[in-house]
């Protein structure tokens, strides 16, 4: 019988513990977020890019407001579906990275290597 207490008591705080650090999780970071920290950490690589898309803009301004429209379009069918959105994206990273691994066989030497070593190119292939 004592066992039997234990084991409840034991399950009890282990359900209450994990609930109370799920609470402490941060949310994940979003696309502005992370963008937001690589500016604070890469300021000038920031500005560079800032300066080059107001210079694309400035040259073309229809052309960056199609890019605009199709955001917000794609935003908009994210948040109807963001399951659709993430499958999409797990395939496009997957086809990203088997293009990286092919050029890194091409090319051991060269920056898809370097990319696929860093963990930049899409989803990881998974483990069997």
């Amino acid at each position: 019988m004592k066992s039997g207490y234990l084991t409840a008591a034991t399950l009890l705080l282990a359900l209450s513990t994990g609930a109370a650090l799920a609470q402490q999780l941060p949310a994940p970071p979003s696309a502005d977020n992370h963008r937001a920290q690589w500016c604070a950490e890469n300021p000038k690589e920031c500005e560079a890019i800032k300066a080059r898309r107001d210079a694309r803009c400035a040259e073309n301004p229809a052309k960056c407001e199609e890019i605009k429209a199709k955001r917000e379009a794609r935003k908009a069918a994210c948040d109807a579906d963001p399951e659709q959105c993430k499958a999409e994206r797990s395939a496009r990273l997957q086809a990203q990275r088997a293009k990286l691994e092919q050029r890194c066989k091409e090319q051991p030497d060269g920056k898809a290597c370097k990319r696929l070593e860093r963990g930049i190119g899409g989803d990881k292939p998974a483990t069997p």
